[in-house]
């Protein structure tokens, strides 16, 4: 849980936007493969 939080505020950071709307798939799979990364 901790983990996907920290991914997310990661995220927003590189993307700067808080919830971006058509670019929620792109950023799925990219958590999705630091996921894989980090676990």
């Amino acid at each position: 849980m901790m983990k996907s939080e920290c991914i997310y505020a990661i995220l927003k950071v590189f993307f700067g936007v808080n919830k971006p709307p058509k670019d929620f798939e792109k950023i799925r799979g990219l958590t999705i493969k630091m996921r894989k990364g980090l676990l």
